[in-house]
């Protein structure tokens, strides 16, 4: 007859209960590890640049200053901390003196 290789044999075996859990903590892990990257990197930027502006409510700009603590950073969810970043780096490149023009008619 013939051999089956080991890859063809992975292929056509089903996943244990076992096997879903590993998979599970070994993303809860990866999950947890960028929370943590998130956070510090939210917090870093808000401590170099505390005047960005990173909401506005009514006339008041919200500034990354207010949010900049360990404390306060952590009871923010990672997808509202991955938005502050990102209005910290669109508020930089408003900053930044030398803008890109473009050029009529291409």
């Amino acid at each position: 007859m013939y051999k089956r290789t080991t890859a063809m044999a992975k292929q056509n075996v089903r996943k244990t209960g076992k096997d879903y859990r590993n998979e599970l903590v070994e993303l809860t892990a990866k999950q947890n590890t960028l929370k943590v990257q998130v956070s510090a990197r939210l917090l870093e930027l808000c401590k170099l640049h505390p005047d960005a502006i990173i909401s506005t409510m009514g006339d008041t700009d919200i500034k990354a200053k207010s949010i900049g603590s360990p404390q306060y950073i952590s009871t923010i969810e990672v997808v509202a901390q991955i938005m502050c970043i990102e209005k910290i780096e669109a508020w930089l490149l408003e900053q930044h003196p030398h803008k890109q023009t473009r050029i009529q008619g291409f």
